[in-house]
């Protein structure tokens, strides 16, 4: 024998645990692409940038992390006077990043998958560069190729990432030239305390 409404109560119980976990997805969502976990992108890009002059002197890698640290200033910069212009050195930066780490996944995957088509794409497209995958063992080629895939999908995150932070300044900018009710918001300043002249005698 049914109970009537029992059913109607665990649809609606369906219905809230979907609720819940749709609020969960939306509530992780804006944490990964918010202001800070863009401040921590920066923060992370920057020690990697630290580690790599450290290492590495020469001079092609001395440049690439100048032209990196720059800009990330332009970022911070960005970050400090609302502006979103300043984000698109970094967006292109990033984008290069991510192109280039996903080419390299297709490729390692391509030479994990079919060693000899990867042979022939090399040699017929007269990539000599590329010849250095070759002699990579299976296991030293599977850890490459996903490092190759981690790169891709954070780089991936980054620019989504810089992209929605770029469209919220350009939303508030926009709302701040329309409306003279709504003001940037004030940096903190120091209080300034007078202290009265004493005088001798």
């Amino acid at each position: 024998m049914d109970i009537p409404g029992v059913d109607g109560v665990h649809n609606r119980q369906n219905w809230f645990n979907q609720q819940r976990w749709w609020l969960f997805i939306k509530q992780a969502v804006s944490l990964l692409l918010s202001e800070n976990m863009l401040k921590i992108h920066l923060f992370i890009y920057w020690i990697i940038c630290l580690l790599t002059t450290m290492e590495d002197r020469q001079s092609v890698n001395t440049l690439a992390v100048m032209v990196i640290a720059m800009c990330i200033v332009f970022c911070i910069v960005a970050l400090v006077t609302r502006n979103a212009c300043f984000f698109y050195p970094f967006l292109f930066l990033v984008t290069f990043e991510f192109m280039t780490s996903l080419a390299l996944f297709c490729l390692i995957a391509l030479k994990i998958g079919w060693p000899q088509n990867y042979v022939a794409f090399v040699k017929e497209n007269e990539l000599d560069s590329l010849q250095y995958f070759a002699k990579f063992t299976h296991e030293t080629s599977e850890v490459s190729c996903l490092w190759a895939g981690f790169r891709a999908l954070y780089f991936a995150l980054v620019a989504l990432t810089l992209v929605k932070n770029i469209t919220d300044y350009q939303v508030d900018a926009h709302h701040r030239q329309h409306n003279r009710y709504i003001y940037p918001p004030v940096p903190p300043y120091p209080r300034l305390v007078a202290i009265p002249e004493t005088r001798n005698g």
